[in-house]
This record gives C-alpha cells, sequence and structure tokens, in this order.
C-alpha cells in the first residue's frame, strides 16, 4: 500500500511502500535504473507485528548530502482490542541508498487519544532546511495540516506551524507540497470542510 517514490542525485528512482505478510507490516523500498519500467526491492526501514503496530504512509527524499530520509506512520496499538495507544512520525535513514536504514528521531507523537499523527511528506527547502508537513488529529471531525523544519538533517525539529484548517473545522490531510515559482509554494490537501470530500491548496510566498 501507499506507495511513494523520488528522484535520485544519479537519476535513478526510488520508492517506498508498505507491505503486510505473516502477521507483519514493514516499510520497504524498491529501486528503478529504467525510468519506472522495472522496479529491484533494495531494503526495509522497519518491521513490526501489526497486531500490535501500524506502520504505513512512507515517504522517502534524498537529501543534497546524499543520504535517504523516510518518514513514515509509526504507531502503537492494543494487541487484544486494536486501538491505538500512541501515535508517531518517525524518520529513519540510509548512507546506502536504501539498502541498511537506522533510526532518526520522532519529530510527531502523541499518547492515545484523538490527536493521531498521519501522512508524512518531506522536502528540501530552499533555505537549506528540511521540512516535514503531516496531519493532525484535533478531534474526530477536525485535522490540520501541520509544517516542522529542521536544520540538521533531521534529528531536532522546530515547533509546528499550521499549514491548513485553523479557523475550520474540516479532516484536512493527505498533503503534498510544491513550488511554484522562485520561493513561492502550493500545498494541496483533501479536506470535508464543504461536507463532501474536496481538493483544496494553500499557497505561501
Amino acid at each position: 500500500t501507499y506507495p511513494r517514490s523520488n528522484r535520485l542525485s544519479d537519476g535513478s528512482l526510488i520508492a517506498t511502500y508498505t507491505t503486510f505478510s505473516n502477521g507483519n507490516g514493514q516499510i520497504a523500498f524498491a529501486r528503478s535504473t529504467n525510468g519506472g519500467a522495472s522496479w529491484t526491492f533494495v531494503g526495509t526501514a522497519a518491521t513490526r507485528p501489526s497486531a500490535s503496530s501500524d506502520l504505513d504512509n512512507p515517504y522517502v527524499l534524498q537529501l543534497p548530502t546524499g543520504r535517504l530520509l523516510v518518514a513514515f506512520r509509526n504507531h502503537d496499538k492494543d494487541s487484544s482490542t486494536g486501538a491505538h495507544k500512541f501515535f508517531r512520525i518517525t524518520i529513519s535513514y540510509s548512507d546506502d541508498n536504501g539498502v541498511m536504514w537506522k533510526y532518526l528521531s520522532d519529530p510527531a507523537s502523541d499518547p492515545a487519544g484523538p490527536n493521531g499523527n498521519w501522512e508524512p511528506f518531506l522536502r528540501n527547502a530552499q533555505d537549506e532546511s528540511l521540512q516535514l508537513y503531516y496531519s493532525r488529529e484535533n478531534s474526530q471531525g477536525d485535522q490540520d495540516n501541520l509544517m516542522r523544519t529542521s536544520s540538521d538533517g533531521g534529528k531536532t525539529w522546530s515547533s509546528t506551524r499550521i499549514v491548513s484548517g485553523p479557523s475550520v473545522t474540516s479532516r484536512d490531510g493527505m498533503i503534498g507540497v510544491a513550488t511554484v515559482s522562485g520561493s513561492s509554494l502550493i500545498a494541496v490537501f483533501e479536506t470535508n470542510e464543504s461536507g463532501h470530500y474536496t481538493i483544496n491548496s494553500v499557497t505561501s510566498s
């Protein structure tokens, strides 16, 4: 589930996705050297039992240094009831193009309750900082898109900035961000502000 890919500095593609097998969830990676025509499995960043955890929503990005980062949801569940006990976004890193991975940080974490953290998106900013976007629940009916920044490659993170949803009750999620021109950005996301799910956007200059 949830495949996402990015181009590496050598022109190849790196993809990450979630796979479920033998009672475990895994954050896995594949690589393509022919523009996506074929893919080869390269490694995994995390493996946890599905009964007691919730691994998903991976997003992979290469830093200017060449290091790969992957952000993913990494929640704890009650193995008997299936209810979430703890919510977190985890960052892991690889220095060999996705073969071996090590833990780096948990930029977002919340105990059991309505405050789930979901769908991370990583971006290299023009000021050479790293940006993390993700969705955080305030209640079952309200969710905002947030951003944190890191100036040390994802080891430590700033406090949050709200990207969308602060003045409305809506479930904003599945955010993606791109440069429009110069330093102007557009963030695109799903929301049910109108009562139906629509695709909305906000911009930043």
